[in-house]
């Protein structure tokens, strides 16, 4: 007699590893995979007001986040690395397999006990087999299986004929060394999250490079405007120079020679404007070309940068920016990402090196029916599919069997060297991220000294400007009491010309400089008021935040004093967090 208590605690057992693969399937299989992260970026219309089009810089990068082609590559590139992703959750797939046979065969009787009345033995078989499997995260496979056989030969000695045999059985497999646990299990996962956290850098790391290019084309317009506004200063004061020569030699007191030279100097300022206009318009050209505006009125009319005046120049804390450098730059969170997925593949190489020892895990149950002949009175009872399909939901019969299987090569010599290579790439990537690091260390103190001299050079040449104008007015003195020539004048002009050249050209040096230091500290993106959205934790997705994932890369539109791209990771969140 089957013990009532043992059968509940086997069926509760069995109804377990059924009803957990399930319900995890059904979480996992109704939802769909985007194939676009984003839609872009949400900036404001940039339009013509008299004449021009007024930029400020953060419009300016606001526009090319929007309409910058290459982002819209990297969104469908980081796109196909979610897939991949979503891709490799399905090691969790439940696998439905089934089979369906039928067979005859004819043969001679050998055997006294078979009675075919001198006739060969002809069998008959219909099988029917259908099973349903998942694997878990520690390794191991569950698997319900449902067999059914219907036999029929001409041998009246079987007490069975038809018979039809029916088993229902639930298998586990588990692996105890080699291949066990959820990193051996879900290697792929984990290496597909890290890749995709990589695309997320790369991504990243474009923003960056588009903001800077775009901080510096916006920086060399204003400065060339500005250097066409000196040298139209410059020329003012030679046309001022020239037309109080030429009052001086109508009324007797000045030599005519001294018009020619102050004609020339005007000749000379412009040329030297001519020159600086069209520098300006090749400068616009390429500030159109990186926010990607389209051919039309935006093209035709001039660009005005709105630039706020500077008053005070930031100091660099080299510490500080040393360890921003080491915390947020693109390049070192990518090798410690990159580091991590060696680590995942050596961790694995080293499971590898494991001997083979599988535990082995069945229960089920048996049902046998058909039409059964009683060999006295020779009286046939019918029976059939529905006798041992009972037997079976019955639990009449049961089995069950424990196996340990071991198994392991002598040498592993294969696996062996999978784990020293395995081992050599996280050393390798520790080396190169040292690297990194020691190259982020040198270029952010080389920016940092790049910063504070500009804004010495600043200083100094604001101080040139001054002694310069100092200069001029009293060679103006001098030369309206007769004692300097317009040559001289001239060339104190030039001097002064050139004086407020190196003060714009300072500033301007300044302005790219403290760009390129925020750029090699990874602070660039925040400076600019930009917050990259992920759209999830990248490194600790699972498929529902792969299938839901949507908008991810938009620009949403916010108020000025919010981040405009917009999980929303800040440029300077490191990967630990």
């Amino acid at each position: 007699m089957t013990n009532p208590i043992r059968r509940i605690r086997v069926t509760l057992i069995i109804a377990t590893l059924v009803a957990l693969p399930a319900f995890v399937a059904a979480e996992d299989g109704s939802l769909a995979v985007p194939t676009v992260i984003g839609n872009g970026t949400s900036a404001a219309q940039l339009e013509v007001v008299d004449g021009a089009v007024p930029l400020t810089l953060d419009e300016a990068v606001a526009t090319s986040l929007e309409h910058n082609l290459g982002l819209v590559v990297q969104r469908h590139a980081q796109s196909r690395v979610l897939l991949q992703l979503a891709g490799t959750f399905g090691i969790y797939d439940l696998n439905l397999n089934g089979s369906a046979s039928a067979s005859e065969s004819t043969q001679p009787v050998v055997s006294s006990l078979v009675a075919t009345g001198g006739a060969a033995l002809t069998s008959e078989q219909n099988q029917f087999n259908v099973s349903l499997s998942r694997l878990f995260p520690v390794g191991g496979t569950a698997t319900v299986s449902f067999q059914s056989t219907r036999n029929e030969n001409n041998n009246a000695a079987d007490d069975f004929n038809p018979s039809f045999t029916q088993g229902l059985r639930f298998n586990f497999t588990q692996p105890l060394l080699r291949n066990f646990g959820r990193t051996a299990t879900e290697r792929d996962i984990l290496v597909q999250r890290y890749s995709a956290a990589i695309g997320q850098e790369d991504f990243d790391t474009q923003v960056e490079q588009l903001v800077q290019d775009i901080a510096d084309a916006f920086w060399q317009l204003v400065e060339a405007r500005e250097q066409l506004s000196v040298a139209q200063e410059s020329l003012s004061l030679a046309e001022e120079l020239h037309n109080n020569n030429k009052i001086q030699v109508e009324v007797g007191t000045l030599a005519p020679l001294e018009t020619v030279r102050s004609e020339a100097g005007v000749a000379d300022r412009k040329v030297d404007i001519i020159t600086r206009k069209a520098a300006v318009e090749d400068l616009e050209d390429s500030l159109r070309r990186l926010l990607n505006l389209e051919h039309g009125e935006l093209w035709r009319v001039p660009i005005e940068p709105q630039v706020e005046e500077d008053t005070e120049y930031a100091t660099v804390n080299l510490e500080k920016v040393i360890d921003a450098a080491l915390a947020h730059r693109n390049d070192i969170r990518r090798k410690r990402l990159e580091i991590k997925q060696s680590e995942i593949d050596a961790k694995v190489a080293r499971n590898q090196l494991k001997p083979e020892l599988n535990l082995v895990t069945a229960y089920g149950y048996n049902g046998l029916g058909g039409d059964s002949r009683d060999r006295a009175t020779g009286i046939i009872t019918p029976g059939g599919f529905s006798d041992a399909l009972n037997q079976v939901l019955e639990g009449s019969f049961d089995q069950w069997s424990v196996q340990l299987n071991f198994a392991v090569p002598l040498r592993n010599r294969a696996a062996k060297a999978r784990k020293a290579g395995a081992d050599l790439t996280v050393k390798q990537g520790h080396a190169e991220l040292a690297e990194l690091e020691q190259n982020a260390i040198t270029t952010v103190r080389q920016l940092a000294r790049n910063v504070e001299s500009a804004a010495q050079q600043i200083d100094a040449a604001r101080l040139s400007t001054k002694l310069e104008e100092k200069n001029l007015e009293a060679e103006r003195k001098r030369y309206e009491n007769g004692l300097s020539a317009s040559f001289e004048i001239l060339r104190i002009q030039e001097d002064l010309a050139e004086a407020r050249s190196r003060e714009v050209a300072a500033v301007s040096s300044y302005r790219r400089a403290v760009v390129s230091l925020d750029r090699a500290t990874g602070e660039l993106l925040g400076k600019h008021n930009v917050k990259l959205v992920e759209p999830f934790d990248l490194q600790n997705a699972d498929y529902r935040d792969v299938a839901s994932a949507s908008d991810a890369d938009g620009l949403a539109g916010r108020p000025a004093d919010q981040p405009r791209i917009g999980r929303v990771r800040s440029s300077t969140e490191s990967e630990e967090e």
